[in-house]
């Protein structure tokens, strides 16, 4: 009767639907196609989470490797160049303070 006052061109997928909707309903009695599209949400859901966490994960690993990198290029330098380094940034900061 459903099937009847539909135009034709829609009949054949309304009368699939119907059936699918009858199937999920023979599975799950009492939730039908409800009850599998919350699980699949909750799927969604629950991977939505892992991929945030997993997200968090690899910034936190990233920013630990540049700073491993910033120590180990610091190390790497000669003393005498580290040392150098210091000196024309004390001599800046005095300049700095001359100047205010």
């Amino acid at each position: 009767m459903l099937l009847i006052q539909l135009p034709h061109c829609v009949r054949e997928q309304a009368a699939n639907t119907m059936y699918l909707e009858a199937q999920c309903r023979i599975q799950d009695p009492v939730y039908g196609c409800v009850g599998i599209i919350s699980k699949l949400y909750q799927q969604i859901h629950d991977a939505e989470i892992e991929l945030a966490k997993i997200q968090t994960q690899i910034t936190c690993h990233k920013l630990q490797n540049q700073q491993y990198e910033a120590k180990s290029n610091l190390s790497s330098l000669p003393p005498q160049s580290i040392n150098m380094e210091m000196e024309n940034f004390q001599w800046l900061s005095q300049d700095l303070n001359y100047s205010n």
